[in-house]
């Protein structure tokens, strides 16, 4: 029996212990990515009436169900308002009208014209009133294309499945999870995974029965630079032990059913080489993880997005299995454990 090693060349005083106080005080910053997948960023320069404009048509389909349905509402009665005022100007001329009629006939007379719905009560008597007629019918006609459209289109997006692919709520770093080792720097180089090397790694997790056809995953670090400014630097990466690949190409199409451990080696080229949990800090480091992929069933895209911030990772754990065999001998997937770590030091090796 032996215990792993500790990372005590990040830092000496980066124990567990040591790093608690600062992984449990607030950061001074916000992150970009909020935990809903959406980046939280101020855009100025940019009036609201012009980001509004520029993309109408797509503002309105990223709105939730009852913001459109309310809006659609409101736009409908507006439309009614105003060409209910413009038939009230010859009210005298609309069938089955009286001196008693007022303005809520030729509102109601402007629902059944752009509802097309031809109860016969009411009808134009003059040349005013039908051409009005016209041109609501017209109206009508093309905002009924584009509300269809619209509710399609909201229909069709898969935007509720990026809820259904699931990240750790934490991240680990240790020398415990196995990396990929480069036995030469060719294009396609040989080599083996083995323990020992400082990694960065966390996990996802398919909640769906349904599989996440072409996957395809990327790692990036926003970080601040001495000179104030922000940069973000592509990380490499590995899943689940693959091999016989190369290293160079589009980094894998995994099954996902299974869950997902993504790991980052800490080697000379990466940008969180030598870092402390302080320097990560001072840096305002966000990791941010971006995840595309086709749903088996609709074949539309979507994309999931999820980042770790410095205290959201725990230094010198690891994950506990998430993956057993339950007594007929079926495979387990232990969702409870996703997010769930332990020091190192309690997982040994025979």
């Amino acid at each position: 029996m032996k215990k792993t090693t500790n990372i005590s060349h990040f830092d000496v005083d980066n124990s567990f212990t040591d790093l608690r106080p600062l992984m449990q005080r607030a950061l001074p910053y916000k992150r970009l990515l909020d935990r809903d997948g959406h980046f939280q960023i101020h855009k100025e320069g940019l009036s609201f009436l012009t980001l509004w404009t520029a993309d109408f048509y797509h503002y309105i389909c990223n709105l939730s169900w009852w913001r459109v349905l309310l809006s659609s509402f409101v736009f409908f009665m507006c439309c009614n308002i105003v060409f209910g005022s413009l038939y009230f100007i010859d009210l005298k001329h609309i069938g089955n009208t009286s001196v008693n009629s007022t303005w809520l006939d030729s509102f109601f007379f402007s629902v059944q014209t752009m509802g097309t719905i031809g109860y016969g009560y009411y009808y134009p008597n003059s040349v005013y009133l039908n051409s009005v007629v016209t041109f609501q019918c017209w109206f009508s006609i093309v905002i009924n294309a584009i509300l269809t459209g619209l509710i399609i289109t909201k229909i069709q997006r898969p935007a509720r499945l990026r809820y259904t692919i699931e990240f750790s709520k934490v991240a680990v770093i240790n020398n415990l999870i196995p990396s990929f080792t480069m036995d030469n720097k060719d294009w396609c180089p040989t080599g083996e995974y083995k323990s020992g090397n400082m990694v960065f790694a966390f996990r996802i997790f398919n909640l769906r029965k349904r599989l996440l056809c072409m996957p395809d995953l990327r790692l990036f670090l926003l970080h601040k630079t001495p000179k104030d400014s922000f940069l973000i630097t592509e990380m490499d990466y590995d899943i689940n032990n693959q091999v016989g690949r190369p290293r160079g190409d589009c980094m894998s199409k995994p099954h996902l059913q299974l869950p997902w451990t993504v790991v980052h080696k800490i080697d000379v080229l990466s940008p969180l080489y030598s870092k402390s949990l302080q320097e990560m800090i001072e840096e305002q480091f966000e990791i941010i993880c971006v995840l595309d992929g086709v749903d088996e069933l609709t074949s539309l895209n979507f994309q999931c997005r999820w980042s770790f911030l410095p205290t959201e990772i725990r230094w010198n754990h690891d994950f506990f299995p998430m993956l057993s065999r339950n007594d007929e001998g079926e495979f387990v997937a232990n969702y409870n454990n996703l997010s769930r770590t332990c020091p190192v030091e309690d997982f040994v090796s025979e």
